[in-house]
């Protein structure tokens, strides 16, 4: 038999199609989507009430129609009979509502889908033509049209139901072990290729402040432009990556455990500042989530641009005052110091890292509480003590040069937790943790390009591809493999 008529009984045995092998039936066949219910209970309800509101504004269009529309009839037999173009009339304004929709064969389309890169919902309706393990895996009964899957990413997007499904999968792996929060919470900043133009204007404000139209915009006031006018994508800006890497784009504040395991996800404009507004929106997020979950941490690692006075502030008014936000020290705009003893020149750099003229680096060695100084001493005791100038800086001195400078001249480092500790750059190589989940994302689930435009849609893109990466885990965990649950390729090979 020709291996391509094999394909078209479908429903019986597909020619090499073992589901013990196919990463697709085992993630599906193993994973507890009814986990999900409460989800589908409000999918539900939400679209009833917005059906049901459509309803009600086409029987009001249908009623206004009626009156400016010319209705014929003719009489038959003593009564008024509506002519067929009358009747076409009536039934355009139908209150006939929509068939159900499949909610677990959806969600496990978009999934799967997800699993192999594929985020797009055209993409995802091309994929369920093109495999028949989609079909027979995801939907007991018909398959749905592109319009039903766009429907239903929709709805979900609009409703915050992403996020509820994301909010699911964390909580379950945090319950069954296999996601552990221990005394530490790591966060950092990413960005995603965005679909928008950057300010463009939604056509009725371009046509507004052009002065096509008229000015029938609710913001418009006295026959002028609208001062705050719509955009076709308000969270789409100019991402700089580095003085290199400058593109349009979406930025996420993303969350996640020692375990390589992700959180939370919030999405602001890719022109916002990181370590601003959008990073206390993210500490409340996590907190309303997993609430009693980050009761136990005491230390949050963040990258460098989250380093400040307020940041530290904010934290602990969120956490508790034992919180600690650990971070390198933020150079920002600060530049380098010149410091003179004993006629010696010194160099505080913007990174914060001492050097004397001779280019000899210093470390940290202590805090003078009483005076509130840092006290740093020479890296190399040899190259200080064989220094021609050594006579003049340090004469006595057997163990090098000890320097001693204000905190206010190293306003940079935290006073109460300073960053340019020894053992401080070992601890805090725990924040890779966060580039790597956020790398995975990135490069097998779909997670560098936006496709879809508003603040909703790039939140739910987000939270999706979140919880994917806990389901995964789990999936991993469940077969037996917890090892392979951060291998997103292979999790259920043996």
């Amino acid at each position: 038999m020709n291996r391509y008529n094999q394909l078209e009984l479908f429903g019986g045995p597909i020619a090499g199609y073992d589901p013990k092998k196919n990463r697709i039936a085992v993630f599906l066949r193993n994973y507890p989507f009814e986990v999900f219910e409460p989800v589908k209970e409000e999918f539900e309800r939400k679209r009833w009430k917005l059906l049901k509101k459509d309803g009600e504004n086409r029987k009001k269009r249908q009623e206004k129609k009626t009156g400016q529309e010319s209705l014929t009839f003719y009489e038959e037999d003593g009564e008024l009979v509506p002519t067929e173009e009358t009747l076409e009339i009536m039934e355009r304004e139908s209150n006939a509502g929509r068939e159900p929709i499949d909610f677990y064969g959806c969600l496990k389309l978009f999934t799967v889908c997800t699993l192999k890169g594929v985020t797009r919902v055209t993409d995802m309706s091309q994929e369920l033509e093109d495999n028949p393990v989609y079909e027979m895996e995801c939907f007991h009964e018909e398959k749905p049209s592109y319009g039903t899957l766009a429907r239903f990413d929709r709805l979900m997007s609009k409703f915050g139901l992403w996020g509820k499904y994301k909010e699911i999968c964390a909580k379950i792996n945090l319950e069954k072990g296999i996601n552990k929060i221990d005394h530490r919470l790591i966060i950092d900043t990413t960005h995603s290729k965005g679909n928008g133009k950057v300010n463009r204007k939604v056509k009725k404000c371009r046509e507004c402040h052009n002065g096509d139209v008229r000015f029938d915009c609710p913001k418009c006031k006295d026959e002028k432009p609208c001062d705050e006018p719509e955009l076709t994508c308000d969270m789409s800006g100019i991402v700089h990556k580095n003085k290199g890497n400058v593109s349009k784009g979406v930025k996420y504040q993303i969350s996640g455990s020692s375990v390589e395991l992700p959180l939370g996800v919030t999405a602001f404009n890719g022109s916002g500042y990181d370590g601003g507004e959008s990073f206390k929106k993210h500490l409340l997020e996590l907190k309303k989530e997993y609430a009693c979950y980050l009761a136990q941490i005491r230390e949050i690692y963040v990258d460098g641009i989250y380093n400040s006075k307020e940041n530290r502030r904010m934290v602990k008014n969120i956490f508790g005052k034992s919180i600690k936000l650990m971070s390198k020290p933020n150079s920002g705009k600060r530049k380098a110091k010149q410091l003179q003893r004993r006629g010696i020149n010194f160099t505080i750099g913007k990174d914060g890292k001492v050097k004397c003229e001779e280019e000899k680096e210093f470390t940290f060695l202590a805090r003078e509480l009483k005076h509130e100084r840092y006290v740093f001493l020479i890296a190399n005791v040899e190259d200080c003590l064989n220094c021609e100038k050594k006579e003049q800086c340090c004469p006595d001195s057997v163990k090098g040069r000890t320097l001693r400078i204000s905190s206010k001249l190293l306003s940079l480092y935290n006073w109460e937790d300073p960053e340019c500790r020894r053992r401080y750059p070992k601890k805090f190589n725990i924040r890779t943790v966060i580039e790597r989940i956020i790398g995975r994302g990135k490069e097998i689930l779909g997670f560098a390009r936006q496709y879809k435009r508003g603040k909703v849609n790039v939140q739910a893109f987000g939270d999706r591809i979140v919880g994917m990466m806990n389901q995964i885990a789990y999936i991993a965990y469940a077969l037996g493999n917890p090892e392979r649950m951060l291998s997103l390729k292979y999790f259920w090979r043996s």
